[in-house]
Formats: structure tokens, C-alpha cells, sequence
């Protein structure tokens, strides 16, 4: 899965936010919440020049920021069979 369109990627982060709060701890959840973090990554405008692909797991909190998930320009999920 790829998003591409600002809209989609808004509610696709928020969405991942919230099952992150949800499923903060320990646990059998916790656990499956970030194997599905881990296989996310986000290519971000750092405002260098050029976007950097970096794994969703470091982002997710920034991304509460309006500002911080604007800079998102790309999510990508690598499904698993």
C-alpha cells in the first residue's frame, strides 16, 4: 500500500495515532501494534531540498503535530502475505 494524497495520508496517521494510544503498554496488542509500525515508512520534507524515507516508528508521535504530518509526502506499508 502506497498513499499518496494528503487527505488519505492525514486519516491513515491519525488513525495508526489513536490504535497507538489505545494500545500503549505491554502486551500481546502492544506487541502486533508495532510490528505494524515497523513495517511502515514515511517519506518526509525535511525542508533540505530533498524528501528522506524514515520508518514510522520514529515519527508517530511527532505526528500529533499538524505541522510535523504535513511534511509527510508518502506512506508505505509493506504488506505481508
Amino acid at each position: 500500500m502506497i498513499l499518496r494524497e494528503p487527505g488519505e495520508i492525514d486519516r491513515y496517521l491519525r488513525e495508526l495515532r489513536e490504535q497507538d494510544r489505545a494500545t500503549a503498554g505491554v502486551g500481546d496488542d502492544a506487541l502486533a501494534f508495532t510490528r505494524l509500525l515497523e513495517a511502515h515508512t514515511v517519506v518526509m520534507d525535511h525542508g533540505l531540498g530533498e524528501d528522506v524515507e524514515e520508518s514510522l516508528a520514529t515519527w508517530l508521535s511527532a505526528l500529533d503535530d499538524t505541522l510535523w504530518r504535513e511534511r509527510v509526502r508518502e506512506v508505505r506499508h509493506a504488506l505481508s502475505a
